[in-house]
Formats: C-alpha cells, structure tokens, sequence
C-alpha cells in the first residue's frame, strides 16, 4: 500500500530525557534507550506529517534532538525553554505551537509523546473519523484506557 504524504498534519513532541519527582520505574531503567526511541518515533511519523514542533528545556536534550534531526534529514520547529520546570514543557510548547499556526492552517494536530511509534493501518480512516465526528479524536493508546464495557460500543460506533 503506497502511504500519501498529509501535508495538512503537524505533530507536537516535547523531549524530556531527565527524571521527575513521579518517574516510573521503566523509565528510570532506560534511560539511555530513550534517544532511540525517539528516533523511532519520529520515522514512524514521517509518512504522514511535514511538520514537527519539538520542545525540549535542557541544553543536553536541545543537542540530541538536533542531531536526530540532521540524521534524519528534516527540518522541525526545534525550541529551547530556558528556565522552565520540565513539567512545563508540554504546555509551553503546545502553546508556542499555536503562535506559530495561523488559523486552520492545518487541519490535523497530533501531540505524542517522544517513546510512543505510530502506527496505523489506515491513516485515510483516521482522518475520516475526525471531520464525520466532531467528538472524535485520535490519541496515542497509553494516554486513554478504555475501561472494558465501553470497548464493544466503540466497536460499533467505529466500525
């Protein structure tokens, strides 16, 4: 199946390699896997975006997303936040975003984490759900459980 490039898609990542005060224990355990990961993320979402905001609040993080960058060969909104609490990060680059993004110009945004590969079967479908729906979005797995009794109505609803 031949992927089309979606060039009405941004992404937002912000790019924390530190620890906070509540860090799990698989993320205190791999931490020198998380460049990696990110690498990963940002290929799997090459098909499907041309613009990418990255944020990052650490000199060390501000290099390394470069590097991938390069090494990729793309070019992304890499910005720095000097003096901000990493907790911070998302807000502040989710709203640097919206700065720079006149008025519907794009029609999709999708904000990941810098661990979590894309993947769909059928990126066309995604699209679809979202403009059909104006309640429906798309998120990766891990930011929304489902509880059980409501996995069969979205079946139905979603097809």
């Amino acid at each position: 199946m031949e992927l089309k490039k979606y060039n009405n898609t941004s992404v937002i990542i912000p790019y924390f390699c530190g620890l906070g005060a509540h860090s799990p224990d698989h993320t205190k355990q791999a931490l020198e896997k998380r460049i990696e990961w990110f690498r990963e993320c940002i290929k799997s979402l090459l098909p499907f975006v041309d613009t990418f905001f990255l944020g990052t609040c650490i000199v060390k993080d501000a290099q390394k997303v470069q590097e991938v960058m390069s090494e990729i060969g793309i070019k992304a909104h890499c910005v720095f936040f000097k003096d901000i609490n990493p907790h911070h990060l998302p807000y502040h680059l989710v709203r640097f975003t919206q700065s720079k993004l006149d008025n519907n110009s794009v029609d999709y945004i999708y904000y990941t984490e810098m661990d979590q590969v894309f993947y769909a079967e059928n990126f066309d479908y995604l699209c679809d759900l979202i403009d059909n729906d104006s309640n429906a979005y798309i998120v990766p797995q891990r930011f929304e459980q489902i509880p059980q009794h409501k996995v069969e109505i979205r079946k139905k609803r979603f097809n």
